[in-house]
């Protein structure tokens, strides 16, 4: 996870830096909001649950990536034969 995606004053996560920096051009006057005063890797932990965040991350091994498609494409490369969990119980 970056911080290059995040708007710190809105609380956004965005799909790629370029659509923050068009976010910040047009919301803030082209001013970027300070970065959040803690390590990516803290602000990763604390984020994990959210959906934008949720959607870039492996649910094998936990990596995280820039796009939906490259955790896809790990995911089919990767872990092609595991279920990273069960939602209900099979019944026999």
């Amino acid at each position: 996870m970056s911080f290059d995606t995040y708007c710190r004053e809105c609380a956004t996560h965005f799909s790629d830096p370029f659509a923050k920096v068009q976010h910040v051009n047009v919301v803030h006057s082209g001013i970027c909001p300070p970065n959040p005063e803690i390590s990516e890797e803290r602000f990763y932990a604390i984020m994990a649950n959210v959906p934008q965040v949720r959607a870039k991350t492996c649910p094998i091994c936990l990596t995280y990536f820039e796009c939906v498609g490259e955790c896809v494409f790990h995911v089919d490369v990767r872990h092609p034969n595991r279920v990273p969990f069960s939602t209900h119980q099979e019944t026999t």
